[in-house]
């Protein structure tokens, strides 16, 4: 037998096997530049569920290819990172949803033939210090597919539920892309009641959810065994006293609303380690009308009678990430949406 002949042949298997495997970052703009944002891992902290929906567009040199793996690359940090062992069910799909019109519910951003690519434990590596993002073994989570994907175009819906298992690895931030911040936030005052780190200052509004396509999310710290009462509307820049309509409330409480067009009733659910907390969302349609649109919140804890300080936000531009972000608990149906802020992922294909 000619074993020169063999081996000639078994180098020249082992080059075009190694040319046929690609590596495709999206985006593309962070394949070696650290990305602005980070997100959490489902379950390298606590157990998440995440979905991600990419644009067809950021995928169009992938149409036809079989992705056979996918990584998430830790956020660069002069920070050493502990590893752990995840348990995670990872499912793709191609979906009609884009970016833009994700659902909060995890269900309606699946496409109709999802493929289970992955189950089962993973190892997330131990990655030391590192300010400059790389691929490297170190500092990636890997999940090499039970079963390869088949990619044909059309938006791609990445879903991975994960719960730690054992000691969780804790601090893991992985490398997400973000836009800048377009929206604001304006803190009125007439807040009263001792909760919150500042008395009178226990409602927020997440500035970075005030956007065309994504789910506004707004909260109120308060007491336990309490609800309370949340208004959008109308400002009232002067305001006027919350004693005028609830008699009991202390002379401090002043409504900065001139018209509620919304009013919802929240309950103040347990968040140990801190104070109970009330939290309330509310879908921003995608339209181009959207855009610099100003409404003011404020709460009001029923059992003292007592305001929240007033928030006048505006909602930002639309996001041109083509990407978007849902993350809830692992068990629920439900999470937050972003659209502005998303994983880098790399994917791995032939």
């Amino acid at each position: 037998m000619n074993t020169s002949f063999l081996l000639v042949a078994f180098a020249a298997t082992a080059a075009v096997a190694a040319q046929t495997t690609q590596h495709t970052v999206i985006p593309a703009t962070h394949q070696t530049s650290d990305a602005p944002g980070r997100l959490w891992l489902p379950g390298g902290t606590v157990a998440l569920r995440q979905q991600q929906v990419i644009d067809a567009v950021l995928l169009q040199g992938m149409v036809g290819q079989t992705i056979t793996a996918i990584e998430f690359r830790r956020n660069a940090e002069n920070t050493a990172l502990a590893g752990g062992t995840l348990g995670l069910t990872v499912t793709l799909s191609i979906t009609p949803t884009g970016p833009l019109t994700t659902s909060e519910t995890f269900a309606q951003n699946v496409g109709p033939n999802p493929v289970q690519v992955w189950n089962g434990p993973l190892t997330l590596p131990a990655s030391p210090a590192n300010v400059t993002p790389t691929w490297m073994p170190a500092d990636v989570l890997r999940i090499p597919f039970q079963s390869p994907f088949l990619y044909s175009g059309g938006n791609l819906c990445l879903d991975v539920v994960g719960s730690p298992i054992g000691t969780p690895a804790g601090w893991w931030p992985a490398d997400a892309a973000a836009e800048p911040i377009t929206a604001t936030t304006t803190d009125r005052g007439g807040g009263c009641g001792p909760y919150g780190f500042v008395p009178g200052h226990w409602s927020f509004a997440d500035v970075r959810t005030l956007l065309p396509g994504t789910t506004a999310s707004f909260s109120a710290i308060g007491p336990s065994n309490s609800f309370a009462v949340v208004a959008f509307g109308v400002e009232d820049l002067t305001g006027w006293p919350l004693g005028l309509v609830l008699p009991q409330a202390p002379p401090s409480c002043t409504v900065h609303l001139a018209l509620p067009i919304e009013i919802a009733v929240v309950p103040f659910l347990p968040n140990p380690p801190t104070n109970p907390r009330a939290e309330y969302r509310l879908p921003i349609p995608n339209s181009p009308n959207m855009p610099g649109v100003s409404l003011t919140t404020q709460w009001v804890e029923w059992t003292h009678q007592a305001s929240s300080n007033a928030i006048t936000w505006t909602i930002g531009t639309t996001p041109t990430l083509l990407m978007s972000h849902v993350e809830g608990a692992a068990s629920d149906a439900s999470g937050q949406v972003l659209v502005d802020r998303a994983h880098v992922v790399r994917f791995e294909h032939n």
